[in-house]
């Protein structure tokens, strides 16, 4: 399963691939989202401010 998903997700653009991320990340729960959300919040502030992240 894992194969192809990876496959395809290196034929699309940035953002694509972005929010295939965001969208494997939301259908495993708000624990997930929020581990992702707080390694945002830490890699970069600037676009964590900007998505009204912080």
């Amino acid at each position: 399963d894992a194969a192809p998903r990876d496959e395809n997700l290196q034929t699309k653009t940035r953002a694509d691939r972005a929010r295939a991320v965001i969208d494997m990340v939301r259908g495993k729960g708000t624990e997930t989202s929020s581990v992702l959300i707080d390694g945002l919040r830490q890699l970069d502030p600037h676009l964590s401010r900007t998505l009204n992240l912080m």
